[in-house]
């Protein structure tokens, strides 16, 4: 996918966790055209039915917000609270994935979400 084409997009995750229920990962973003531009780094930790999202560093300015998770490994989700507040979503559950749609989560700040 190109930079041009992401910026117009929402953002998906699939967060594939492992025998222990855990996983981690991290984004970088920049505009995709300079080189001396701002950027964010972003990183991704899955654990104890919480993906926690925090700010590495940097300034760049995210437009599209996280608006869809697939949980590969985790089962058993019947709600989402993000930051503390229970997230108006859709929820599909297989005997071994949960796809969650209707989010949006602000990719520009620290944030927790919680699969009760």
């Amino acid at each position: 996918m190109t930079t041009a084409k992401l910026r117009q997009n929402d953002f998906e995750l699939i967060v594939a966790a492992d025998a222990d229920g855990t996983a981690t990962g991290q984004l970088y973003m920049d505009d995709g055209e300079t080189l001396d531009t701002p950027h964010r780094w972003l990183d991704f930790n899955f654990y104890q039915r919480s993906l926690w999202i925090d700010q590495r560093s940097g300034t760049y300015a995210i437009s599209r917000p996280l608006a869809k998770l697939v949980l590969l490994g985790v089962h058993g989700v019947r709600d989402v609270f993000v930051n503390g507040v229970m997230a108006t979503c859709a929820i599909s559950a297989s005997r071994t994935s949960t796809v969650i749609t209707g989010l949006s989560i602000d990719l520009n700040r620290k944030s927790r979400v919680t699969f009760a």
